[in-house]
């Protein structure tokens, strides 16, 4: 009996199967915009006044047939005035034809644009709203300006810790170090979040393995008044401020001399081993550290 009925189901499954395949599949329409799009990349990119012409006419073209991805890019190129006059409000025009379309560089790009009133009026609100948008999507350029904004406030955004803090999470799990700093910042201080030094390790960690100075800082001054939930360990701390002062950091420098007075030759030897030790197992520094 079970025999039987897989038959008749099985000619009904692999219709339904057929049917997802050919409406996941992109349409020869769309493969052919794409590829015109990829040509005009590829002329914007090997330059020369003919190439960018030919290239603005190929995302004119792609842009006018629905492609989101041509409209952002020739709002870009009305934006900085490659291949055709700068005109930010006709910029302005195609970012926000893209980012209605659901495309998240352009719904980025035309936040920043009513942020600032680029092209146009300023409409912070909305700008917010665009940005939001992008940063669902996951563009991380995104939660990095909205994460800057909450937390340093303009007379446009007002302070939002606590968004600030969702922004910063976002982009500190998908590695950046600046983001993990300032979120062991936050829990450090209870900014926007509950005060929780042990979880700002954790992340200072995180940074400072990437070669992040603030954090590599930040954990010698851990290190040296046990702090955090770590043991008060006067090598770890001298490891640390080391790291942190051979990129300069000023912080770093202080607490480097700080430990340094009272430290003992013994000291400042295993400390310099594992410094180097560090150096050879984590990667060279890699962050902004604003």
């Amino acid at each position: 009996m079970k025999s039987h009925i897989y038959k008749l189901l099985l000619p009904s499954a692999l219709l339904l199967l057929a049917s997802a395949c050919l409406n996941a599949a992109p349409s020869p329409a769309t493969e052919n915009l794409e590829k015109q799009y990829l040509q005009a990349v590829q002329l914007l990119e090997q330059g020369g006044d003919q190439n960018l012409q030919e290239a603005i006419q190929k995302l004119r073209e792609a842009s006018d047939a629905g492609l989101p991805e041509a409209a952002n890019r020739l709002g870009y190129c009305l934006e900085k005035g490659i291949g055709v006059p700068a005109n930010p409000s006709v910029a302005r025009e195609y970012f926000k034809k893209a980012a209605d379309s659901g495309f998240a560089k352009a719904q980025f790009n035309y936040g920043l644009f009513l942020l600032k009133g680029t092209g146009g009026d300023k409409d912070p609100a909305s700008g917010l709203d665009y940005l939001e948008k992008a940063s669902q999507q996951g563009f991380s350029e995104a939660d990095r300006i909205l994460a800057d904004l909450y937390f340093e406030g303009t007379k446009d955004v007002p302070k939002n810790p606590a968004k600030s803090f969702e922004h910063f999470m976002a982009l500190a799990k998908t590695g950046d170090p600046d983001a993990q700093n300032y979120i062991a910042t936050m829990y450090s201080y209870g900014i926007g979040t509950k005060l929780n030094r042990k979880e700002a390790v954790g992340w200072l960690f995180k940074a400072a393995n990437q070669g992040h100075s603030k954090a590599q800082a930040a954990l010698g001054e851990f290190y040296q008044y046990a702090s955090g939930g770590l043991p008060r360990d006067l090598v770890e701390s001298i490891k640390f401020y080391m790291l942190s002062a051979k990129q300069g950091d000023v912080l770093g420098e202080k607490g480097m001399e700080q430990m340094l007075a009272s430290a003992t030759p013994e000291n400042i030897a295993e400390a310099t081993n594992r410094v180097e030790e560090f150096e050879k197992k984590h990667q060279p520094p890699a962050s902004r550290n604003p």
